[in-house]
């Protein structure tokens, strides 16, 4: 458990994503290994590696049609997120 990590911080906002859950709301930090998440610098997803998530979800019942990558992946979102996160303002 990495006890210091800055990941520690945001734990919130993956809770706050799933209210009124009792099995999420109960959760804490303590429930993850934070040391294997995993962050990078913001930048352009392959599209094999968002193929393979949306294949990976699809296979779960999470998401539910084949991958279209014209419409799975909004290249104007994308270069704004990039851009926004580049300069502090990430919502």
């Amino acid at each position: 458990m990495v006890k210091n990590s800055p990941l520690r911080a945001l734990f919130s906002y993956f809770i706050n994503d799933f209210p009124g859950h009792p099995d999420v709301e109960r959760l804490t930090p303590d429930d993850f290994d934070l040391a294997r998440i995993q962050s990078k610098e913001p930048g352009p997803i392959p599209e094999a590696e968002a193929r393979w998530a949306w294949e990976w979800m699809a296979s779960w019942g999470v998401l539910g049609g084949a991958f279209d990558p014209r419409a799975q992946i909004n290249k104007a979102v994308e270069r704004e997120a990039h851009a926004r996160a580049a300069v502090g303002l990430a919502d």
